[in-house]
């Protein structure tokens, strides 16, 4: 708790000196001159930084809440939840420079780090459950869902059982994420509306594709993934954590041109039913 550490928390970590190159979520400890950082559920650390003699930039790359500390040829970039939080940091942080390292304590079942790991539970079971679900239902038709399931099942036959399962975790989990931020007002829903053109870009190109053979193109159809893509970044950036912006990327990665031959192909069932919802929601000026 408070009383015992100078701060912890979640925080996720991007380690330079052992070129990380993926956000990683941890519970981190500063305590003393040091900053440990723990692995899910787990007690002892996993990591630590030492902090005496270091700077602070806190303009870091990787995102709106990223923050980071160099001590000689180490760096640790670090990206809290907020604004807020990511000052809070910066502040217990600065005041424990000067100090001299400390031994890793073990990570206790203090209120603030069961509060914190039952958050995650939370939220990570109402992304991926239907409650999930019923949220992005109260902002997307049931059809947004039912091709949610037909790509599912294409990448469980194409690729893998495992990765078609972490596909649609990562949908819904941004999915219930966006959600929320509206829900909350955190997102207004004309903030939306840069997305609608190449939306319907894409839309148009993927009925057209399946309607007519020789206007299905996988390049440009990548393409128009793509400038959809880059839309949804600009509008999501200031509001998601790194590893959730990576799991958004992770998704249009099945937008790839050697992707779509495979979906536009006569062997796969799941294409004409997502043909069909797109062109009964083109038809009725839904997209």
């Amino acid at each position: 708790m408070a009383d015992e550490f100078d701060e912890e928390g979640e925080l996720e970590i991007k380690k330079k000196s052992l070129g990380t190159k993926t956000w990683k979520k941890f519970y981190v400890i500063l305590h003393g001159g040091s900053l440990f950082y723990y692995k899910k559920n787990e007690n002892k650390a996993n990591g630590e930084f030492h902090l005496k003699g270091g700077k602070i930039d806190d303009k870091a790359e990787g995102g709106r809440f990223s923050f980071s500390i160099k001590n000689g040829d180490s760096v640790l970039v670090l990206s809290a939840e907020s604004e807020e939080e990511k000052q809070q940091w910066i502040k217990a942080i600065t005041q424990n420079l000067s100090k001299d390292k400390t031994a890793a304590p073990e990570r206790k079942q203090t209120k603030k780090s069961l509060a914190y790991r039952a958050k995650n539970s939370i939220s990570t079971k109402v992304a991926t459950s239907s409650a999930g679900r019923a949220l992005i239902r109260e902002f997307a038709p049931e059809s947004a869902l039912t091709v949610l399931d037909c790509v599912k099942r294409f990448i469980e036959k194409t690729e893998s059982a495992e990765k078609a399962t972490q596909l649609e975790k990562d949908i819904l989990r941004i999915g219930t994420k966006v959600a929320l931020m509206v829900k909350e007002k955190k997102i207004e829903p004309k903030s939306f509306r840069p997305l609608e053109k190449p939306l319907r870009s894409t839309c148009s190109m993927v009925i057209d594709g399946h309607e007519i053979s020789f206007a299905f193109d996988e390049n440009k159809m990548h393409e128009s993934f793509m400038t959809l893509k880059s839309g949804i970044e600009k509008l999501l950036k200031p509001h998601l954590s790194p590893s959730n912006m990576e799991r958004m990327s992770g998704i249009f990665d099945y937008t790839k041109p050697e992707v779509l031959v495979k979906f536009f192909s006569e062997e796969n069932k799941e294409l004409p039913v997502v043909a069909d919802i797109l062109r009964k929601a083109w038809d009725k000026k839904k997209i």
